[in-house]
């Protein structure tokens, strides 16, 4: 991927759990299903905010704010309708260089009592900002606007302190219908930790929201829930059957989605793609090794709004490298095939939710966009 933002060898001894193999996936998962699309009949992109730098990790709060990240800036910002909050919530102070910075938020699912955020940041050496000293997952109360009470969740995940062009930082943050905090990390430029159960790099680790361990992790004793990953930058709990899913991002080919399932082993760095190796779970969805195949994947979301009921229960993910919003259309028993997908025009490069309006938020480079009818 791109240097400015996101975008690879033996196995280590340390050996998971292993999970029952997902069946592999039909053939036409990957990109030569592709079929390019107009935005359905009547669907208009328009301005919702302009002027950001890096806008990521779009949430809205259930009294309609949307809460949202500048990566590269480090700050906490706050929409009401269309109006930016002028004053940042709150300014971290992150690394600066590539796949780094302010890059996760999720709110607690209490968020209407307590004001919990939950922030995933790369903290900067005060002395040379381009350096990183940790990757982080704090919490704050959001009181009026501006943030007060940070509280450390996890406080000294593995980092890539020089912050590399494949810096893999990870940074993607929710919360699954059991209340848990769900946390992406990347390889930060060591692939061969994905592959030990004792590391937390290139994992999905799952953590009660005060950063304990929870009950019912393949590991008693340990945050992670699942392994075997480059670069997963987007996370989103389907608002049906609760299951989470994931983007990877692949080496120069292969970017995925994933099926989150406990003690999960996705195969980075020895396997990229499907695999008949029944030690590793293969991908919902994947872009394929042609030329054009890799996207730059970061947030994705399960739409399920009112206003495009054609894209009910549908996956909906952004491209960095394309800049274009791309649609898959989930289906089997356990919503692990893909039926159909399409390439859609809305712009949709950082981040995507979907509003309490029904319509569809887009974050790129420097504005925020909302499809609409």
């Amino acid at each position: 991927m791109c240097a400015l933002l996101i975008v690879a060898c033996a196995p280590s001894a340390t050996r998971p759990p292993q999970p029952g193999r997902a069946e592999a996936p039909a053939k036409p998962t990957t990109e030569r299903r592709q079929s390019r699309a107009e935005p359905a009949s009547g669907v208009r992109s328009e301005m919702f905010l302009d002027g950001l730098q890096l806008p990521a990790a779009l949430t809205f709060a259930p009294d309609g704010r949307l809460f949202f990240v500048e990566v590269s800036a480090g700050r906490v910002r706050v929409a009401s309708g269309s109006s930016l909050q002028e004053q940042p919530v709150a300014t971290l102070p992150v690394q600066k260089a590539s796949e780094s910075g302010l890059l996760g938020l999720a709110l607690d699912p209490a968020f209407t009592s307590n004001h919990y955020v939950y922030l995933y940041y790369s903290e900067a050496d005060p002395g040379r900002p381009e350096r990183g000293l940790r990757n982080r997952v704090v919490r704050f109360v959001e009181r009026e606007g501006e943030a007060v009470d940070f509280t450390p969740i996890l406080d000294d995940l593995p980092i890539n302190e020089v912050g590399a062009m494949d810096a893999h930082q990870g940074g993607a943050l929710i919360f699954g219908s059991d209340g848990k905090l769900y946390v992406t990390t990347g390889d930060t430029a060591h692939p061969e930790l994905a592959q030990d159960w004792g590391s937390p790099v290139g994992k999905i680790l799952r953590i009660n929201p005060d950063g304990s361990v929870p009950s019912g992790n393949p590991v008693p004793g340990s945050r992670v829930y699942a392994m075997g990953l480059r670069n997963p930058w987007g996370l989103t709990v389907h608002p049906r059957t609760g299951q989470i899913y994931l983007s990877e991002n692949g080496n120069k080919s292969h970017d995925e989605i994933e099926l989150l399932r406990p003690g999960a082993n996705y195969g980075w760095p020895i396997v990229e793609g499907s695999s008949v190796d029944p030690r590793f779970v293969n991908p919902v969805w994947d872009s394929g090794d042609a030329a054009d195949s890799r996207n730059g994947m970061t947030g994705l979301v399960i739409y399920d709004g009112p206003m495009f009921p054609e894209y009910e229960g549908s996956l909906l993910f952004c491209a960095f490298r394309t800049g274009k919003l791309r649609r898959v259309v989930l289906g089997g028993a356990e919503l692990d095939q893909i039926v159909s997908q399409e390439r859609l025009q809305p712009e949709c490069r950082l981040g995507i939710t979907a509003g309490p309006d029904g319509a569809i938020y887009t974050a790129n480079i420097d504005k925020i966009l909302r499809l609409t009818r």
